[in-house]
C-alpha cells in the first residue's frame, strides 16, 4: 500500500503516506471490530489509505493538484483492490519504495 501511494503521490510525501497507511489500519481494528470485516478488505484498505492522504495532504497545502488527481481517481471502482497499478507495476514502486528508504 505504500509503496502504490509513493508511487502515485510521490516519495516526497512518505512521511504522510506513511503516517495514512498507519492510521488506516488502526481505523480497520477499531471499524473492523464492531463491524465485522468488509466484503473487500484490501479494496477497503487501500480506499481509506488513499482518503486519508490526500484529506492529510489537502490539509498541509503542499500539493496543489490533489483535487485534480482525486477526480481522476473517483471512478475507480471501490472493490479494486490496487485500482492504480498492475501486479508489475505494484512489485516495481515496491522496489522503487526499498531502494529510496535504504538511500
Amino acid at each position: 500500500m505504500v509503496a502504490s501511494l509513493a508511487r502515485v503521490y510521490g516519495m516526497e510525501h512518505l512521511d504522510t503516506i506513511l503516517d495514512a497507511v498507519q492510521d488506516t489500519f488502526e481505523t480497520a481494528l477499531t471499524h473492523w471490530r464492531y463491524h465485522g470485516p468488509p466484503e473487500h478488505p484490501r479494496a477497503w484498505l487501500s480506499r481509506v489509505a488513499r482518503n486519508k492522504l490526500i484529506n492529510a495532504l489537502k490539509r498541509t497545502s503542499r500539493y496543489s493538484h490533489v483535487d485534480e488527481m482525486e477526480i481522476q481517481l473517483q471512478g475507480v471502482s471501490a472493490t479494486d483492490p490496487d485500482p492504480v497499478l498492475t501486479d508489475e507495476e505494484s512489485t516495481d514502486g515496491q522496489i522503487q519504495l526499498l531502494v529510496a528508504c535504504c538511500h
